[in-house]
This record gives C-alpha cells, structure tokens and sequence, in this order.
C-alpha cells in the first residue's frame, strides 16, 4: 500500500521505464474513477491523482526497475523503445491469387476478386456475425482506384439492391493512402502517444477523412485510442464500418459531422490524423455553420478545422501538399 505521507526517495531509474509507468497510472486512475471502491467518490480519486499522480508514476517506476528489461522487451517485442510494432493485416498473410504484401499493391485482377468477396461479406452478414477469417477478407478491400466497375458489373449487380455501389467517380477518387505510408505515420505517432490528452484514459482520435481506413487501421496496435471516423463515401463508409466494428464510422461530410459534434468534441480530442480530400470543397462547404471556415480548397479546411477541435497538448498528423508552405 502506498501512504501520501511515507518518505520516498526514488533510485536512479532507467528513462525508458517512465512512459510505462505512466501509461499504468493513467488506466489504473482512469479505472478507478469509473468503478471507485465503496465509500469512496469518483471527485476523491480524481483530486488524489491531481495531488499524488506524480508520485505514484515514480513510485511505479521504482517498483518496476528490477525487471525492466523484461518489462521493456515485452512491450515493445524487441523492438526499439519509441517504435511500437504495427499490426500486419490477416490480408498480407493468405492473399490470394499469390499476391504478397498489402492489397493495394495487387494486381488490378486480384484487387478487384477481393474487393468483391469483401462486399458480397459485408452485404449479406452483421458485425457480430463476423469470424476471424470474414474480417481478414474484409481487410483485402482497396477501393476501386484504377479497377474496372464495368467488368465487375455482372458480380455487382447479384448484391442486395440495397448496398452502396462503386462510383465512376472513385475511378479517380479512390486512391488511398498507401498502407506502407500509413504504417510510417503511425511509427512516428507512436513515440507521441504517452504525452497525449485523455479523457477517461481513452485518446479521443478523429479521421475526418477516413475513406476505407487506413490510418486506423495502422493504428490498431496504439494504446487507449478511441477513433470516430468520418467518411463521405456511402461505399467506403460501408466497408469500413464492417471491418472495423470496434470503432464509431460516421457516414456523410467532415462540414455535416463538425455541425452537429464540434461543440461536443471541441478541446477534447487528443489525436487528428488524416490524409484530407483535395480540390475544391462542394456544396457542404455551408454545412459548418462558422463562417470563418469557408476556406475553397477542401485539404485546408480539413487541416485548420480539425487542428482547431484538439485538446491542448494534442496532435494533428495531416499528409499536406508539396506547396503547402508556399
């Protein structure tokens, strides 16, 4: 048991040890809040954490010291601390056809049977009713970037009428961010992550732009994420809403989602990552009713409005054009 008033002199602590430590701390304070012991009040261990927490972390530390290898070499899987590992698809795993590695770097043949398995799953079984293996066939969908929709037509058309349709328009639209980029972005995020806000001990996470996930996908292996993502694309918003029932999928326009959630998420979110549409905005430009976001060009309003929804101390991770700063 640990007393507020026992002396504590902390020993020379391995550095590495810290982010641990606090990251224990957290989800235990965080636990503790939700659930407290009886007779104690959630605003009782809220006001020991505020007073204490400090101490607890180094106290934690300490304790931790004489196994730290073992601790840091579990956690990290061998891997340099700062660099979580990334969780590799089932999709790279047993791809079919032969193909190797993400299913964005298939053939088009390959990429459009998978594509068309994985909607054949989602239109005909709920999230609950899916196994291990359906959400690995989930996880080979890629879009329709570069595919022919008229050779896939015959196999479209035996779908529930019901379910969403590739568009002409994803021709050119659905070009996801690599899966390679994506896991990049996540490695560098990853060394962020025990800094970041919390609610709750969750990091509010937002993907404004979410298409058919894969930033969230990427993600996956990062601690204490709580994602909502949005996604304009009734088909994409569809599929990833399939494969990812863990987490909230929003279907419609970042500009209808900030009208309708912005005061409630606003200060609060501690992670916006996104890789934003660009061109000009459409017709939801009007959606968000705050005039000083009228930007006209869709990646610069996605870049100003979801920075400006962070926690202090959060993080916006966006991919942004070579011009940018010119």
């Amino acid at each position: 048991m640990m007393y507020e008033d026992a002396p504590f002199d902390a020993p020379a602590a391995d550095p590495r040890l810290e982010p641990v430590a606090r990251r224990v701390a957290a989800r235990l304070f965080a636990q503790l809040e939700a659930s407290p012991p009886p007779g104690v009040e959630p605003i009782e261990v809220a006001d020991y954490q505020r007073r204490q927490g400090e101490r607890f972390v180094q106290q934690l530390v300490a304790m931790l010291m004489p196994y730290a290898d073992k601790v840091l070499a579990r956690i990290t899987g061998g891997k340099p601390q700062g660099v979580r590992a990334v969780v590799t698809p089932p999709a790279a795993e047993a791809a079919p056809d032969g193909q190797r590695g993400a299913a964005d770097l298939w053939t088009p043949s390959a990429r459009t049977k998978a594509n068309l398995a994985a909607m054949e799953l989602a239109a005909t079984k709920s999230p609950a009713e899916m196994s291990a293996a359906d959400l690995a066939v989930l996880s080979r969908y890629s879009g329709w970037g570069g595919l022919s929709i008229e050779r896939a037509a015959p196999a479209l058309a035996s779908l529930p009428a019901e379910f969403p349709r590739p568009e002409p328009r994803g021709m050119i639209h659905e070009y996801y961010t690599p899966t390679k980029v994506a896991e990049e972005v996540v490695r560098a995020v990853a060394g962020f992550m025990d800094e970041l806000p919390r609610v709750k001990g969750k990091v509010l996470a937002l993907e404004p732009s979410a298409g058919i996930g894969r930033f969230v996908n990427a993600a996956k292996a990062l601690p204490d994420l709580a994602w909502t993502a949005v996604e304009y694309s009734a088909l994409s918003s569809k599929m990833l809403a399939a494969s990812r029932p863990d987490i909230t999928v929003w279907y419609g326009p970042f500009e209808r989602w900030v009208r309708e959630n912005a005061a409630r998420v606003e200060g609060k979110l501690g992670l916006v990552l996104s890789n934003p549409p660009y061109g000009a905005r459409g017709a939801a430009v009007t959606e968000d009713s705050d005039r000083g976001y009228r930007e006209k060009k869709a990646y610069a309003y996605f870049l100003r409005r979801g920075a400006d929804l962070l926690a202090p101390g959060g993080l916006g991770v966006f991919l942004i054009p070579s011009g940018f700063m010119s």
